[in-house]
C-alpha cells in the first residue's frame, strides 16, 4: 500500500470513527434528558435524582435529610391509610408499614446517603402499583418543598 493509499485510509477510518463518537455521545446526552437526569437545576426541587421504578418498587434520591423525610412520609401515610402496622428508625434508616383502606399492604424503606440526601424506596401491593407509588412520592416531595 502506498501513501496516498495509507493517508486515504486513515482519513476514511478517523472520518467514521469522528462519526460514531459524535452518535454515542449525541445518544447518551439524549437518554440523560430523557430520564429525567438534569445538568441545570432551576429552582429549589427536592429531587436530587430520576424516579426508578423497578421489581415493583419505586426509589428516588431526595434532597432532604433523612429526619425531614421520615416526618413527611409519615404524615402522608396517615393521611391516606387507616392503619399503621410498623414504625421503626434509626440515625441511617426508618421503615413505615402500613394497610391501605382497600387492604392493600404499603412499605416505605428511607435510607440517609449523607446530612443532605436520602433514598426513598416505596412499594403499594404486594406486586407494586406503579401508579399509586408515584401519587404517594408527590405527595412526600410536596410536603417537603413545603418545609
Amino acid at each position: 500500500m502506498g501513501k496516498t493509499e495509507k493517508r486515504r485510509a486513515r482519513t476514511w477510518t478517523g472520518a467514521v470513527v469522528s462519526r460514531t463518537l459524535r452518535s454515542v455521545l449525541l445518544a447518551l446526552a439524549s437518554a440523560m434528558l430523557l430520564s429525567g437526569c438534569s445538568v441545570i437545576g432551576i429552582g429549589a426541587s427536592v429531587e436530587a435524582g430520576p424516579e426508578l421504578f423497578y421489581y415493583g418498587k419505586l426509589e428516588q434520591v431526595l434532597r432532604a435529610p433523612l429526619p425531614e423525610v421520615h416526618d413527611a412520609s409519615l404524615r402522608v401515610i396517615r393521611e391516606m391509610v387507616s392503619e399503621l402496622i410498623e414504625e421503626r428508625a434509626d440515625s441511617r434508616s426508618a421503615h413505615l408499614s402500613s394497610k391501605s383502606p382497600d387492604g392493600e399492604p404499603l412499605w416505605v424503606d428511607l435510607e440517609a446517603l449523607g446530612e443532605e440526601q436520602t433514598r426513598i424506596t416505596i412499594r403499594a401491593g404486594l406486586s407494586g402499583d406503579e401508579d399509586r407509588e408515584r401519587y404517594i412520592l408527590t405527595r412526600i416531595k410536596k410536603r417537603l418543598e413545603g418545609r
